[in-house]
């Protein structure tokens, strides 16, 4: 992470809206976690969204991102390209 790294929500209209960048999942747990979104806001089923790690090779990896039912907000990665993640996310709550 940098210091101008990010992971912040916002809900408007009934519709949650979670967006990150230059977040590193690879001292997180399992590897792979980017956040926990709070109970009030959680989805009811879990859905897959893309997203990217943008790479100090200049290369632009893609992602993909999860949110469960219990909240978690992870992600699935390719080799080492977990460290510098950007993405954007909405769902209806």
């Amino acid at each position: 992470n940098t210091s101008s790294s990010y992971l912040q929500y916002r809900v408007r209209d009934n519709v949650v809206f979670i967006r990150w960048n230059g977040i590193s999942v690879l001292n997180a747990p399992n590897l792979n976690q980017l956040g926990n979104i709070p109970v009030p806001y959680r989805p009811d089923v879990e859905f897959s969204a893309t997203s990217v790690d943008m790479g100090g090779d200049g290369i632009i990896y893609p992602i993909n991102t999860h949110v469960n039912e219990t909240g978690t907000l992870w992600v699935e990665y390719q080799s080492n390209h977990g460290g510098a993640l950007a993405g954007y996310i909405s769902y209806p709550i």
